[in-house]
């Protein structure tokens, strides 16, 4: 398959069509990942229906950057219509009511939307499996892992089933699979990206330190993705800037005699294993409640010094989730207290 860029060039000058694409897409899928097990939901009818659409829009004259380009979707992501579990078994059958932030900008782009990819279970590893939908297999080789957690992502794109996928990062879960897979991943800086429509249940958690971000085959298809998904939102209303200042500098030359490059015996995670020596206990005491909201746990689990860094790290937007869900039980009793808003007769300002 074409990067992205190269395929919405060809569809747009007439030398294949949205359909064809979207096909050539389908196919693939169907022949290719029976044992990797990427795309694990598909939408195959309603993607006809919009490379059909594409195709008209295209021969009307209208233009626009991804039409007719046949791409996935991180199953975190809502696509409206198709269950987002995250892999959780309690959250099998729940179906999001509308798209994500991120989706529905692509879509408005003219993407033609396949189906979702697997991801590991609760977003929470570096592996690629999860009770709903099993395990990822890497595309070159089902012996190995595609990495986690945007495991479907990075090897539905390298294997040429999709064009391009969203991804989302809080310890790796972006750049890891893109890595182990080879192909393109950003994880976008937070708030450039809208999260709402990425979580779970129809939760929000303000202070979430996981940021969306493009998976595709090429740097320039990163760069649109980015360019596509990226501004503020109405819930969020964070605001970045995509186009950069010129360079001070055409040569890195000048940086030779003032950047030292230190290259470390052991990774700098090191000084800090005694500090993090008595949190294995800790997690092993909470697995019970892990299990009861739908994880699971190895019977032994072992701990290294880094895997208890990532997960301190991901507990703090844990918490972020604990408390909105605190501040809407509030909100809500404190509504039952005043009665309705804005009282009756009165119109809201």
């Amino acid at each position: 398959m074409m990067d992205a860029t190269a395929l919405a060039a060809e569809i747009a000058d007439g030398k294949i069509s949205a359909q064809e694409c979207t096909d050539n897409a389908i196919l693939a899928i169907e022949d290719r990942d029976r044992e990797m097990n990427a795309v694990v939901v598909h939408a195959f009818d309603a993607a006809r229906q919009q490379a059909a659409e594409a195709d008209r829009k295209r021969a009307s004259g209208e233009r626009l950057p991804l039409l007719g380009v046949p791409i996935t979707i991180k199953e975190s992501f809502d696509v409206a219509g198709l269950p987002t579990s995250w892999g959780l078994e309690v959250f099998r059958d729940a179906i999001a009511s509308e798209d994500a932030v991120s989706v529905a900008r692509l879509r408005k782009a003219g993407a033609v939307i396949l189906g979702k990819t697997n991801v590991s279970e609760g977003l929470d590893g570096w592996n690629a499996s999860n009770p709903v939908y099993g395990r990822t297999n890497h595309p070159m080789n089902a012996n190995w892992t595609p990495g986690g957690s945007s495991a479907g992502a990075a090897a539905a794109v390298a294997a040429g089933l999709s064009a391009l996928d969203i991804g989302s990062d809080l310890g790796g879960s972006i750049r890891l699979p893109a890595h182990f897979c080879g192909i393109y991943g950003h994880n976008a800086s937070a708030g450039l990206i809208p999260l709402r429509g990425h979580v779970l249940n129809g939760r929000k958690a303000r202070l979430d330190m996981s940021a969306p971000g493009p998976m595709a085959r090429s740097a320039r298809d990163v760069a649109l993705g980015l360019a596509i998904m990226a501004g503020p939102d109405d819930d969020e209303a964070t605001s970045f800037k995509l186009e950069l200042p010129p360079p001070r500098h055409q040569s890195i030359r000048i940086f030779a005699f003032s950047y030292w490059i230190a290259i470390l015996r052991s990774p700098p995670i090191t000084p800090y294993a005694e500090p993090l020596r008595p949190l294995p206990p800790t997690l092993r005491r909470s697995e019970p409640t892990f299990v009861q909201h739908g994880g699971s746990c190895p019977t032994s689990p072992s701990y290294s010094p880094s895997t208890c860094a990532c997960l301190v790290v991901r507990s703090a937007s844990a918490r972020a989730l604990k408390q909105d869900a605190a501040f809407r039980r509030r909100s809500t009793r404190l509504r039952s207290m005043i009665g309705p808003y804005p009282p009756p007769g009165c119109a809201q300002a």
